[in-house]
């Protein structure tokens, strides 16, 4: 079973919840470009087996465009993807209540 979790959070800059993600999920991130994504983050040697967890702006920058349309209000999205312990990350973030879980695509 494959697992991709979605979090949002409202915020005009994201960097101090950066820090606060990194005590949570005990990673680093490393900040990194894409022409199609903009700046975004990623956590480098996560501890939760996540094939990626990354944080990035949900406005696309060549385009008026949203990534995740379906959450217009999220201005920056956390991205779980194909983790065994999702549901420990859950309840990690949890405890942190300005990022809200949006969304739980299941693959088989």
């Amino acid at each position: 079973m494959k697992i991709f979790d979605l979090y949002g959070i409202r915020a005009d800059d994201v960097g101090v919840h950066l820090q606060d993600l990194s005590r949570s999920l005990h990673v680093e991130w490393e900040k990194r470009f894409s022409d199609y994504i903009g700046t975004y983050y990623r956590a480098v040697a996560n501890q939760f087996g996540a094939s990626s967890i990354e944080v990035r702006p949900n406005r696309l920058p060549d385009e008026n465009g949203l990534k995740e349309k379906g959450f217009p209000e999220y201005t920056f999205l956390l991205y779980v993807n194909r983790s065994p312990r999702a549901d420990e990350i859950r309840a990690r973030l949890s405890l942190l209540p300005e990022w809200s879980f949006l969304r739980r695509d299941v693959f088989d």
